[in-house]
């Protein structure tokens, strides 16, 4: 059996755990954590509505290779990623899950639910709020970034990383 381990840096959750940590929890057959990369995300439209909540997670999230090499270390096995692309109909809301459906960005809602939004500057959240939501009234939005609704997944940056 695969044991999978949501690091959430953003949250104070089990990110708060250290690589040793982790390491114990990954002496298992195979294991694996759902990790981010950042810079796997750069073509992600939101970043151009909320540029600050990006540059956040360059300072949050460890780049994907330091995570496998540090857990390589701890481990002594062989750690990999894999891409886990997002399909278009994600019932669960975070942050990128709503790619396709970028009024859902728009409803408070949904973004309560999203840490990015939730621990991002509110100045910058409501000013990229007005221009979302005037791009998407005015056509704007569809004219510079509608091929989006032509693909099936979108590679945001979210990896699973194994170690084997």
């Amino acid at each position: 059996m695969t044991d999978i381990r949501i690091v959430n840096a953003d949250t104070g959750g089990p990110a708060k755990l250290t690589y040793d940590d982790l390491a114990d929890d990954l002496r298992s057959e195979t294991s694996g954590l759902l990790g981010f990369d950042p810079c796997a995300s750069h073509t992600f439209w939101l970043a151009d509505y909320f540029p600050g909540m990006f540059q956040t997670a360059y300072q949050i999230f460890p780049p994907i290779e330091n995570v496998k090499s540090m857990l390589a270390q701890a481990t002594e096995r062989t750690v990999t990623d894999i891409a886990f692309p997002l399909p278009p109909d994600l019932h669960d809301i975070f942050l990128a899950a709503c790619w396709r459906r970028p009024e859902q960005y728009l409803q408070p809602e949904v973004r309560a639910g999203m840490s990015a939004f939730v621990l991002a500057d509110k100045e910058e959240v409501d000013s990229g709020l007005d221009r979302l939501s005037k791009d998407l009234k005015h056509g704007a939005w569809q004219r510079k970034y509608g091929e989006v609704l032509t693909w099936s997944n979108f590679d945001a940056g979210y990896r699973f990383i194994v170690a084997a």
